[in-house]
């Protein structure tokens, strides 16, 4: 909470931020769609090679919204996360 608010209070550091962040767009995204992918290990029991086949697709995910995030919007891809994410907990809410 505080990183966004010292984020916009401060704008010599908002246009250095900035400057590294366009620098070195295609290291972000990339390390970006990563951990995106790598955030999404903790949604299973264990770490094995289907675990690790199975985030590969939420790696691509993030290629995907980072790719919403340069073409649209941060609010869109959010938007586009969460429909991703509701579409399948409303069919398990229909098969319990």
């Amino acid at each position: 909470m505080i990183t966004p608010l010292f984020y916009i209070k401060y704008y010599q550091i908002q246009l250095t931020i900035n400057k590294i962040i366009s620098q070195n767009y295609f290291i972000m995204i990339y390390l970006t769609s990563i951990c995106f992918g790598a955030i999404h290990m903790t949604n299973y029991e264990e770490v094995n090679v289907q675990t690790f086949l199975s985030v590969i697709g939420r790696v691509m995910g993030g290629f995907y919204f980072a790719f919403i995030v340069t073409k649209y919007s941060l609010k869109s891809s959010y938007l586009l996360h969460a429909i991703n994410n509701i579409i399948p907990f409303f069919i398990l809410l229909g098969v319990k």
